[in-house]
């Protein structure tokens, strides 16, 4: 019997000292660090700045959107949806419950449009105690009624608390292995509790919440014929927690592009048979960016109208040039260049008196600072990404179609043009 007591606490203690070192690893790697503009940022600059004109997008989801661990769409999303204004409210391992926790500022941010990619953690945990325990978070089956119970509670305080015009809700992708072990079985059971609460939903939303099957555009990444046989990677409860890490470090620590790891290890889609490459996180870039496409028409001219609307009420006012996105307009003055302006919104006004301030209140450093932080964001993920994610360019989507392109977008250029 104390041999046997002995081994237990052995067993403990190496588990205390494992998911310490997890948390460690994964706080020091920066797979931890928030998204550069969430809400509470988002707040603050609009308290001290102003809102300004644009659309506001919140994207709601646990790691998928964060954008840490997951190739950065959301950061993708902005370059190609400028005339809105997008707020990550991704953190990595969370729950429904969880994001309820969060919820107020969420809220306090007064979205125009909202995204949920909701549901993966409970998956997870539903199936792997160690990684649940890594997490912070419980496991075990009970995690299906929470999903539910959870799933109920956030729509009615989306619906009921905000003004939110649309309501975007993805089922999560499948993880990176066969369709029949027993994570996918599991999901597919949580995206069918997902799709029983959208439905149940649909006469209260009034038609302000959609449901997208999202899962079904990775269908032909888990076929036998794509996993192979014997794959080289595939998903256990025992090398999952490893294989993020070791992600983390090869990308954050030694500079490996995201769909490097991925291709070394065999897989497709995925870095880890759980967060995304960019092959992965651009068909949800692309599913939402079709989604806001049919909600939210480009605004530019709204918002052109709005400035000179503003201007016209004001009488002493005198409206500025419109300005392109992250547009740097230049003076010469006599042998020099001075910058004037560096903006992200459309219509700047003034007075004799006062100095340059946005008709719609954004402030001209602090929404550069963002721009400028999203597109350094970026161009770090796309240039640490490797030619061979990106396939041919696909046609323009509609929210009405009924599958989507699996494959990530050719150019800027063709996104911009959409």
């Amino acid at each position: 019997m104390l041999h046997v007591a002995a081994l237990v606490v052995i067993v403990a203690l190496g588990t205390l000292f494992a998911v310490a070192f997890t948390v460690c690893i994964y706080k020091c790697l920066g797979g931890a660090r928030l998204p550069t503009v969430r809400p509470d940022t988002f707040l603050f600059l609009t308290r001290k700045f102003g809102r300004g004109s644009k659309p506001v997008v919140m994207l709601i989801g646990d790691s998928h959107t964060h954008g840490r661990l997951t190739f950065d769409w959301p950061s993708m999303l902005a370059i190609r949806r400028p005339d809105l204004q997008f707020v990550n409210a991704g953190i990595n391992g969370e729950h429904v419950g969880d994001v309820l926790k969060r919820i107020e500022p969420i809220l306090a941010c007064d979205p125009d449009y909202a995204t949920i990619l909701l549901g993966s953690n409970e998956r997870i945990s539903s199936v792997s105690c160690g990684t649940a325990l890594c997490y912070g978070q419980c496991c075990g089956p009970k995690q299906h009624d929470a999903y539910r119970v959870n799933l109920h509670k956030l729509f009615t305080i989306l619906l009921e608390r905000t003004k939110i015009r649309h309501i975007m809700v993805m089922c999560f992708p499948p993880g990176e292995t066969f369709a029949d072990a027993p994570l996918n079985i599991v999901g597919a059971e949580m995206i069918e509790i997902l799709r029983e609460v959208v439905g149940e939903f649909q006469t209260r939303a009034e038609g302000r919440l959609t449901y997208v099957p999202l899962a079904g555009k990775y269908d032909h990444f888990i076929t036998p014929q794509a996993l192979g046989d014997e794959p080289q990677t595939t998903w256990s409860p025992v090398s999952f927690v490893p294989h993020v890490l070791s992600a983390q470090f090869h990308h954050y620590v030694r500079g490996v592009p995201i769909d490097e790891i991925a291709r070394k290890r065999g897989l497709n889609f995925t870095t880890d048979c759980i967060h995304l490459n960019s092959v992965g996180a651009l068909i949800i870039a692309d599913t939402v960016e079709a989604f806001l496409s049919e909600v939210a028409p480009r605004h530019a001219a709204a918002v052109d109208e709005a400035a000179a609307a503003a201007a016209d009420t004001t009488g002493a006012a005198e409206t500025s040039p419109a300005f392109e996105t992250g547009a740097v307009q230049e003076e010469e003055e006599g042998e020099e260049k001075k910058v004037s302006s560096l903006s992200v919104t459309v219509g700047v006004s003034r007075t004799a008196s006062q100095p340059v301030t946005p008709v719609a209140g954004a402030a001209l450093g602090s929404a550069a600072a963002l721009e400028s932080a999203t597109a350094r964001e970026v161009e770090r993920q796309r240039s640490m990404s490797t030619e061979s994610a990106h396939a041919p360019d696909t046609q323009p989507l509609r929210l009405a179609d009924s599958t989507y392109p699996a494959t990530a977008r050719g150019s800027d250029a063709d996104k911009t043009a959409q």
